[in-house]
């Protein structure tokens, strides 16, 4: 059997001597990002072939069967999603090792300017103040952006609630067009969170997706879309981007009226100074 770090190798590499495989490869391989959340219906519509045919590939890589294909695929997906590798060629002394994240969150919030362009904030910003209320809901790494950005829109004057994607239907129930579902799903996507955009979608509640690519199943079904470079040599995504990106989107905020914004801060330390040393 093909083993699991050499499927996407072999799917490189391999000639296929059907039209309908080679496609089926070609499509995998441009498609990363998408994979996980794809049954072999999704596979073989993608390609262009019958389910039949998905199998008949994945037997020609050495599986049994799809499911083994699939998990295969999947295993080696998160293995380059979480860093393994980079963390496998980490340096081994603390001050080397720091010195590399460093230069990985800086290149991260480099990659974030880029693509954070005054349009998009101009467009979020409007979302978000726009909207009468702010649902955010994500899953791990995904749960503290979330619980970030809700810390910075409380502190601009937003009130924004967190809620787990499993508890989403107690809040959707409220929700309406003029609210706003703000999602966060990084690889391997999160079904609950997914699921949680399409009800969003169908009772035509505003999306803005947090993701980690235009072409993520969660930012194609978003309103607006937010690409959060995320590279470490840990396997979690990385905080430094998100942390530019949610501060230039409150600071934007607070900003249009900065005298309410620093009202707001002071009022909330007077209220809660008897709960500080």
């Amino acid at each position: 059997m093909t083993s699991p770090s050499s499927i996407l190798a072999s799917l490189r590499h391999k000639s296929f001597s059907s039209p309908g495989h080679h496609r089926l490869a070609e499509v995998i391989l441009a498609r990363l990002e998408d994979v996980p959340t794809w049954g072999i219906r999704q596979f073989a519509d993608e390609a262009g072939i019958s389910t039949a045919a998905v199998v008949r590939f994945a037997q020609g890589l050495g599986f049994t069967t799809f499911s083994e294909f699939r998990t295969a695929i999947l295993r080696e997906t998160r293995v380059r999603d979480l860093g393994e590798d980079r963390l496998l060629r980490a340096p081994q002394e603390a001050s080397a090792i720091m010195m590399e994240v460093a230069k990985l969150d800086f290149r991260n919030i480099e990659h974030a300017i880029q693509v954070l362009d005054d349009g998009l904030v101009k467009a979020l910003v409007s979302s978000l103040q726009g909207a009468n209320h702010r649902v955010l809901v994500g899953h791990g790494i995904s749960w503290i952006m979330a619980h970030h950005l809700a810390y910075i829109l409380n502190h601009c004057g937003l009130l924004t609630v967190v809620g787990s994607p499993a508890e989403f239907g107690r809040l959707a129930v409220n929700l309406t067009p003029r609210d706003l579902l703000v999602a966060f799903s990084f690889p391997p996507y999160s079904r609950e969170t997914l699921q949680a955009v399409q009800f969003a979608r169908d009772r035509k509640i505003p999306v803005i997706a947090f993701s980690d690519g235009p072409r993520s199943p969660l930012a194609q079904a978003a309103d607006l879309a937010v690409t959060v470079p995320g590279e470490n040599l840990f396997y979690s995504h990385s905080l430094a981007a998100f942390s530019a990106i949610a501060h230039t989107l409150g600071t934007t905020i607070a900003h249009q009226d900065p005298e309410a914004a620093l009202h707001r801060l002071h009022e909330a330390e007077r209220i809660n100074e008897g709960l500080f040393v």
